[in-house]
């Protein structure tokens, strides 16, 4: 099971998050990984999903449902966010699309582009049940990592990632001026079982290394696309819902980092 770590508007919230997982058909259409992961992290309880919704609509302040041990890293979310901006919040809109279809858009200025590309104004969705990325406020300037949604044609954040006001991201921007000028990067993970065998496969050359006493392994490799197995005696492993990126493809930048995450498959072992 996940440890988790919630970041929500009110400890009493916890009450109303059962511990099963369950995807909403909104989640299921999303292009986007961002906003994927976002709903993902959102846990139903049983007898109403409405019941969550509400509490968190009853709750103070924003915030997101965060799951250990695999925060997002400064190395990866910078290096596979398709933009990396400052930018300020124009406009503000709650839009109901379908009776499942529930968002929130920011139209945001864009000030300083860190990463990719970017027009002059955009627009970033983001759902008002999930755990929102970003507390709103018109006029406040934001450092945002974006990834693209084609669903809704619209820029998406991830909820437990490093965006926010750029009056805190002093550090942040600190750290991302260090990434620049490095040769190679890491592709960092979690499996849940110590002593696994991480094979890293690229187009030239297979990397190995064997993951720590926590189940969780840090590899070096040259900028480029790679797909990752584990391999452990009697077990079998299939990536996790929440893996940032996809194990079987996944692409990393000089420096930058990759972060994959597996699941021990329960019932019959390989022999």
């Amino acid at each position: 099971m996940f440890g988790i770590r919630l970041q929500l508007w009110d400890n009493e919230v916890l009450s109303a998050v059962d511990q099963r997982l369950r995807c909403s058909s909104f989640g299921l259409r999303l292009h986007s990984s961002a906003v994927r992961r976002n709903l993902i992290r959102l846990r139903c309880i049983q007898s109403s999903f409405a019941s969550v919704l509400l509490a968190l609509l009853l709750a103070p302040s924003a915030g997101a449902i965060c799951f250990h041990p695999m925060p997002r890293l400064l190395c990866a979310e910078y290096s596979q966010s398709d933009a990396v901006v400052t930018a300020r919040l124009l406009r503000i809109r709650h839009v109901t699309l379908s009776e499942d279809d529930d968002v929130l858009l920011f139209t945001m200025q864009t000030e300083k582009v860190l990463r990719g590309k970017m027009r002059s104004v955009f627009t970033v969705v983001d759902s008002p049940y999930t755990g929102r990325a970003l507390v709103p406020e018109k006029g406040k300037r934001y450092l945002l990592f974006l990834s693209y949604s084609k669903t809704y044609k619209a820029w998406a954040l991830d909820s437990c990632g490093k965006s926010g006001p750029l009056e805190e991201s002093a550090e942040t921007l600190k750290g991302i001026d260090l990434l620049k000028g490095q040769s190679g990067g890491t592709i960092q993970g979690v499996v849940w079982v110590a002593g696994s065998t991480v094979l890293v496969h690229g187009k030239q050359h297979t990397f190995k290394t064997t993951t720590d006493e926590k189940g969780a392994f840090k590899i070096q490799v040259p900028a480029g696309e790679y797909s990752v197995s584990i391999v452990h005696d009697g077990t079998r492993f299939e990536p996790d819902l929440l893996s940032y990126e996809d194990p079987k493809r996944l692409r990393v930048h000089d420096g930058g980092c990759a972060q994959v995450q597996f699941n021990v498959v329960e019932g019959k072992m390989s022999q």
